[in-house]
């Protein structure tokens, strides 16, 4: 409908079905259609407030992915470190930090993906804004804190440490010969902000 008939009446219809449909994924939809058509305040204004009232993660997630892509200024800046920390669920935590890395890869960026990987409550989250903080310094950075080695799910918590061996494969496949891993290792170590070999719980203190 958003595509065919861009209208006043797609447009309250569109608006209706994000707040009231029973669906998720009907409301997720309804955001992102009015995101695209009709990227005004008064949608800004209702992807914020799903963003932080919407039942469900999905919903939620899909809110803040079109904030920032529509207005990627201070305001969603804030919105999206509001949530990454405060949310409930895990999930849209990750959206979050997914966005910020994104759209604002800086320090401030980096500082709060540290501070995620250290303090996320759920340990696969920690593992996932690990690999998110890791892929601004390096692909040996994105692929460390994944079991397999690909980037993806499932995570290594960085609150353990790292074993050598993991290591030294991750090395291999990111093209880095071994003789310079050590090099490579506390590099990545300042990046992140602790010693990889400690584990985050270096930097935690405990």
């Amino acid at each position: 409908m958003a595509e065919k008939w861009p209208d006043q009446a797609t447009r309250d219809l569109l608006s209706q079905r994000a707040l009231k449909d029973e669906d998720t994924r009907a409301r997720s939809a309804a955001l992102q259609a009015l995101a695209e058509k009709w990227p005004d305040q008064a949608t800004r204004d209702l992807l914020s407030q799903r963003a932080l009232k919407d039942e469900d993660t999905r919903a939620r997630s899909a809110a803040l992915q079109a904030l920032a892509e529509k207005w990627p200024d201070q305001a969603t800046r804030d919105l999206l470190s509001q949530l990454a920390v405060q949310d409930e669920d895990a999930y849209a935590r990750i959206a979050a930090l997914e966005a910020l890395a994104e759209k604002w890869p800086d320090q401030a960026t980096r500082d709060l993906l540290s501070q995620r990987a250290c303090e996320d409550p759920d340990a696969s989250k920690r593992g996932k804004a690990c690999s998110l903080l890791g892929a601004m310094h390096s692909r040996l950075g994105r692929i460390l804190m994944t079991r397999d080695l690909d980037g993806m799910h499932p995570y290594l918590d960085p609150i353990k440490p790292i074993p050598r061996e993991h290591f030294a494969k991750a090395a291999v496949k990111a093209g880095i010969p071994l003789d310079h891993m050590d090099d490579k290792v506390a590099l990545l170590s300042s990046h992140f902000g602790w010693d990889l070999m400690a584990g985050a719980k270096s930097r935690r203190g405990g």
